[in-house]
């Protein structure tokens, strides 16, 4: 599966929700995330539990760059108890990078998943995900493109990485 992606600091989300009003997009709750990444040699590994109860193991790819990019992953539903052990093997065999834990208010507009997320020690970050699933990657491009114009994202510098890296460099 791909995404294109976009994350950038923010310093509240008031302008943020205005725009999303306005445009259209639909709000799809809050997720309480906790995200704990194992050390791997290529790429990214993630075991993410939502709101106490959703688990899944994420495993991506995705350049650090300071633009929008193109983020390839796999994503493996679990049980929580599958986590569990799941979590303890790979803790024990590849070991624990880090763990992210993050309030993310969802909204969806179109393809676009825009991610207000608070993240533990980090602050406040936007982060928009078009799917690739389903449309042309050009559509999809255009569409990602569109929202950033629509949330005046164009001039906020982004962030290279991911929320572990920041977590890592603390």
């Amino acid at each position: 599966m791909k995404n294109i992606e976009y994350k950038a600091r923010v310093r509240e989300f008031r302008e943020i929700v205005r725009l999303l009003q306005k445009s259209g997009s639909k709000p799809q709750g809050v997720l309480k995330q906790v995200d704990t990444y194992f050390k791997c040699p290529s790429g990214r590994l993630k075991l993410r539990v939502i709101n106490g109860r959703e688990c899944a193991l994420i495993a991506y790819h995705r350049p650090a760059k300071r633009t929008s990019r193109t983020s390839t992953y796999s994503l493996l539903s679990l049980t929580r108890l599958q986590a569990r052990s799941l979590t303890s093997m790979l803790s024990r065999t590849l070991g624990i990078l880090t763990a992210v834990r993050k309030t993310r208010i969802l909204w969806t507009h179109k393809n676009t998943r825009i991610h207000l997320d608070t993240v533990t020690s980090l602050g406040r970050f936007v982060e928009l995900e078009t799917v690739v699933r389903g449309i042309p990657f050009d559509r999809a491009r255009r569409e990602h493109r569109h929202v950033l114009s629509l949330l005046h994202l164009e001039n906020t510098a982004p962030i290279a990485g991911s929320y572990s890296d920041l977590m890592l460099d603390l």
